[in-house]
C-alpha cells in the first residue's frame, strides 16, 4: 500500500487539497508522506525476506540466515531513530514479537543442526553470531541429537 501511495503521491496530495474540508483530520500533511516514506524504507527488508524465505527453496538455514539478518536490521534501526520515541516505540515492538519467534529456535537443536552441517557456516557461525550464553547448550543439543539418532 505504502508502494502505491509513493507512486500517487502527487495526484493522493491534489484529491486531498481538493477534498480538504471533508478529509481535515485524514489529510496527509509534508510531515506524514515524510514519516510514511521511513515506514516504506523500513519495511522494504521484511517484505524481500518474506520473497526469500517463502516457497520450496527456502531451507531452515536460508530461514535463520534471513532472521539473523534482521535482527541486526532491526538494532541499527533502534539505533538510528532513538531520538523519534513513536518510532522507536514501534521497531521495539515488532522486534519484540520477531523475537517471540526466533526465541523459539532455543525449543529444537534442528536449527542448530542446519548451521552446523551447511558447508559455508558450520560451528563458526553459531559461534559469530550467537550470543555466548547460546552457543555451549545448543551445541551440547545439536551433540546429543547426533548421538541419539
Amino acid at each position: 500500500m505504502l508502494l502505491v501511495a509513493n507512486q500517487n503521491a502527487g495526484s493522493i496530495d491534489t484529491y486531498a487539497k481538493n477534498h480538504f474540508a471533508t478529509l481535515q483530520a485524514d489529510y496527509l500533511s509534508p510531515k506524514d508522506w515524510k514519516q510514511l516514506h521511513i515506514i516504506k524504507s523500513f519495511l522494504q527488508p521484511f517484505y524481500r525476506a518474506t520473497l526469500e524465505t517463502q516457497g520450496n527453496r527456502a531451507t531452515i538455514d536460508c530461514v535463520l540466515f534471513t532472521m539473523d539478518i534482521l535482527i541486526q536490521y532491526f538494532e541499527n534501526y533502534l539505533l538510528n531513530f532513538i531520538a523519534d520515541k513513536e518510532f522507536s516505540l514501534r521497531i521495539q515492538k515488532g522486534w519484540d514479537t520477531f523475537d517471540k519467534y526466533y526465541s523459539k529456535i532455543d525449543e529444537s537443536p534442528l536449527y542448530a543442526a542446519a548451521r552446523i552441517l551447511h558447508l559455508n557456516r558450520r560451528t563458526k557461525y553459531i559461534c559469530a553470531n550467537w550470543k555466548t550464553k547460546w552457543q555451549k547448550p545448543m551445541l551440547k543439543k545439536v551433540r546429543d541429537l547426533w548421538i541419539s539418532h
